[in-house]
């Protein structure tokens, strides 16, 4: 009787390494697949914008800009101070088009303004 060639494990069959990583291939390609239709779920229902309203991106781009610029402004900062009224600016006209916006009906939004 022929001993298999020991040299290439795709000819052995009870190579347990080769048996391992075939089941974690298997189990990593079953989770991208899981992934995948996952994915695919919340585009459908969330559509290809995601949940972000329309007209949404000025206020956030704007509260960013207030949160990152308040450190400055808060030390004296001149040309912060001018950033962040301007962001304020930015956000109350946000304020006036959609009065039901979460961050505009926030208690801490009227001491900003």
């Amino acid at each position: 009787m022929r001993l298999p060639d020991k040299t290439n494990a795709m000819t052995m069959n009870d190579n347990t390494s080769l048996t391992r990583t075939a089941k974690s291939l298997g189990t990593y390609a079953s989770l991208a697949g899981a992934l995948l239709i996952a994915a695919l779920i919340a585009w459908y229902f969330l559509g290809p914008g995601g949940s972000a309203a329309p007209g949404s991106g000025g206020a956030a781009a704007a509260l960013q800009g207030v949160a990152l610029d308040a450190g400055a402004a808060a030390r004296g900062d001149a040309a912060a101070l001018r950033s962040v009224n301007d962001q304020i600016a930015v956000l109350a006209q946000a304020a006036k088009r959609d009065a039901q916006a979460t961050w505009a009906r926030d208690k801490r939004w009227p001491a900003l303004q």
